[in-house]
């Protein structure tokens, strides 16, 4: 018998992939058969039984409430808005979440990735530069409303498996965008309002009132030189303390009072007592950038002027974008906290996290909230460092940053922008990934420098070029594009190399099994990039009677595969000679058996079906169609 012997599955292996298919099926079950009363009961009593458990999820909601508030208000100033925008963001999006999303004690809130997107819809030169302020942020407010139903909608439509497509290079390179987006971003602080925009002599004139290019840059000499100064001083020691803190503070402090945190207080401090008292000179802050009034949110839906501008084109494309990185942040946080707590991936927990994610946009569009994501840092703190388990943590944090927002936005004000400055320069310091200049190193030293380095520093990684190719390019395009341009572009590009390397590294081994019989078994998936190799593989006219393909080491990937057997088969079949294909997956057999009529030549093949033409006649007729056929009229000949 021609065949190949078949492989085996571990009997463990199994069973866990029919526990993961159980546990997704009923994932459905348990979404419709909610009940919000019945869950809110059984809350109360897990927490009854559990006082310990209400403790130190309650604890880690207010540690990580009180390190997003700084956090909030610099990606206000980040994306252009007031900080109340952020701040308002960060409870919808921590509370929602924790209650519907994929994750007991993941945080979400106002976060630098779309911070960054959102920039440009409010920038003095972005693409509604025609439109005063306040149109702008309408625009803004209708782009995350849109955002938040794309979310919804790509849950609904199980479309989170979609992030898996996305590479570790293309992940290096988002991080890295970020991180100089972020910086990029930070050099407002470093800038002044040369006049007055009040509009009555009792008002205050805010840094806010003047336009980008009316801004100019805090100089080094002159009257204004010991502001630049102690601005930089300012940004220096809250850099300071964030490294400091957490080397000198035993844990446990610093689950209360987080670095970033600290850093603020002792900042504020120092610009009052320090700058004001003892300087005589005052720094820009929060009060003095944007008017702060802490207020409950309002229900306002977004009024869109429409002047024939193409205003909505630019709010669906920014709606995309803003949904694709809320929801690669979102979902690679998922990803992480599940290997934390050593919990099993699941599809549907990530798709209910966009759903959550979409909720919670759609709700901060609505309310003048500028939307948000998935926050790492502080999921894995509040996960990790503080051992929250439960959905109560999340709901907690979002509870108080609303009143934080009510009761201390005075206190707010007061704060420097040097120090927001500080913290998110350390951000960027932690979002950058520094690995990426080893990485680069082996592509753009020559050789004998890069020896010379490897001899002081160690061994440095070598990665593809195409690999490294992509970590540049992603971070180029998100860059000067956004953050989703560079994903999408990177992915495309990497597996296009990938296509073409594995379809460089294709291989067909031909050997025999028994007398008149040959094996031709490809290595390498099949796909359309290796379909003319493996067409060029097979010799008809020289083959024994039987031809088997053994397709036990491959896989039929595309279409093209499907297409390019039913070809092979019926080379062989103008030959007179049978066709067997053998070592077929189940999947992949149903995929050639549903290919179409047009390739029932691969179909009639599988295990088993043998294809061939025994008759005279069908030759003949293969003759009439290709008359130039050499080989069929030696063929006739012999039949004759």
């Amino acid at each position: 018998m021609c065949k190949s012997p078949p492989t085996t599955i571990m009997d463990s292996d199994l069973a866990d992939a029919q526990e993961v298919k159980a546990a997704e099926e009923s994932a459905w079950e348990i979404l419709t058969g909610f009940s919000l009363p019945k869950y809110a009961v059984d809350s109360l009593t897990h927490y009854k039984n559990n006082p310990e458990s209400f403790k130190n999820e309650v604890l880690s909601g207010i540690t990580v409430a009180v390190m997003q508030v700084p956090e909030s208000v610099a990606f206000s100033f980040v994306a252009g808005v007031p900080p109340l925008v952020g701040l308002y963001s960060t409870f919808f999006l921590g509370f929602i979440t924790a209650v519907i999303g994929g994750k007991e004690g993941m945080i979400s809130g106002a976060a630098g990735a779309m911070a960054v997107v959102i920039k440009d819809l409010m920038a003095d030169s972005g693409p509604l530069s025609d439109y005063s302020k306040g149109d702008r942020f309408n625009h803004l407010l209708m782009t995350v409303l849109v955002c938040g139903i794309l979310q919804t909608l790509c849950g609904l439509f199980q479309l989170a498996k979609l992030v898996k497509l996305i590479s570790k290079p293309c992940m290096v390179g988002f991080m890295n965008g970020l991180g100089i987006v972020i910086f990029y971003a930070q050099f407002g602080a470093f800038k002044k309002c040369p006049y007055a925009k009040a509009t009555a002599p009792s008002s205050p004139d805010y840094f806010s009132d003047c336009k980008e290019n009316e801004r100019r840059w805090m100089e080094l000499g002159g009257e204004d030189a010991a502001k630049t100064w102690l601005t930089l001083l300012l940004v220096a020691f809250t850099m300071a303390i964030m490294v400091g803190w957490p080397k000198v503070i035993p844990q446990k402090y610093q689950r209360l009072l987080p670095s970033s945190l600290v850093a603020i207080i002792f900042g504020t401090l120092w610009e009052h007592y320090v700058n004001r008292e003892g300087f005589g000179v005052s720094t820009r802050t929060v009060g003095g950038t944007e008017q702060l009034k802490g207020a409950f949110p309002r229900y306002h839906l977004p009024q869109v002027p429409s002047n024939g501008n193409g205003e909505w084109g630019v709010i669906f494309q920014y709606g995309i974008s803003l949904t694709f990185v809320g929801l690669i942040e979102s979902v690679m946080t998922l990803q992480a906290c599940d290997e934390i707590t050593e919990t099993l991936p699941s599809v549907f927990r990530s798709n209910q996290e966009c759903v959550a994610q979409g909720v919670a946009n759609a709700v901060s569009g609505l309310f003048g909230a500028m939307g948000g994501d998935a926050m790492i840092g502080q999921s894995t703190i509040n996960i990790s460092v503080n051992g929250a388990r439960g959905r109560l943590s999340g709901a907690t944090a979002g509870i108080l940053m609303l009143f934080f927002v009510v009761a201390l936005s005075p206190v707010i004000s007061t704060v420097p922008i040097g120090t927001l400055t500080g913290v998110l320069f350390m951000v960027v310091l932690s979002t950058f990934n520094w690995q990426t200049f080893p990485m680069l190193a082996s592509h753009v030293l020559p050789e004998s420098l890069l020896k010379c380095v490897e001899r002081v520093a160690g061994p440095l990684p070598r990665i593809p070029k195409a690999d490294a190719f992509v970590i540049v390019l992603t971070t180029v395009l998100a860059v000067y594009f956004n953050l989703a341009v560079g994903v999408v572009v990177g992915t495309v590009v990497l597996s296009t190399f990938d296509a073409w390397n594995r379809g460089a590294r294709f291989q067909v081994v031909k050997g025999t099994n028994g007398p008149g019989c040959v094996v031709y078994q490809p290595l390498q998936p099949l796909f359309f990039g290796t379909s003319k190799d493996f067409a060029r593989a097979f010799t008809p006219g020289a083959d024994p009677q039987k031809c088997v393909v053994d397709l036990s080491r491959s896989a039929v990937a595309d279409y093209t595969a499907v297409d390019a057997l039913a070809d092979v088969a019926a080379r062989y079949e103008k030959v007179e000679k049978s066709f067997e294909i053998i070592g077929v997956s189940a999947d992949d057999k149903k995929f050639i058996q549903l290919a179409g009529p047009a390739v029932k030549g691969a179909a009639d093949a599988l295990d088993g079906g043998v294809t061939r033409v025994s008759s005279k006649t069908a030759l003949v007729d293969d003759i009439e169609a290709n008359p130039k056929d050499v080989e069929l009229r030696q063929r006739a000949g012999s039949h004759s």
